[in-house]
């Protein structure tokens, strides 16, 4: 729950994606996502499915998540 003039924090975790055609380096995206309030209450969590062939690196051992895991997210596109 947000209060009228609560402290938020945010917490992304990110993920590279490959270069596009123009481009010559990666992209870092973000991947999961949370909101909590002063008192350390989850506000909100997700985390977002980009495209499996876009992926390049994950960060496994970061942020605990794989390729299959990837999948299940928030659609790239409607965040």
């Amino acid at each position: 729950m947000v209060k009228e003039g609560d402290i938020l924090a945010i917490d992304v975790e990110k993920i590279s994606l490959k270069p596009g055609t123009d481009e010559k380096v990666h992209k870092t995206v973000a991947e999961t996502v949370a909101v909590v309030n002063r008192d350390g209450d989850l506000v909100f969590w997700g985390f977002v499915k980009w495209p499996q062939e876009e992926v390049c690196q994950i960060f496994p051992t970061l942020t605990g998540f794989s390729r299959d895991k990837l999948q299940i997210g928030l659609d790239a596109k409607k965040v």
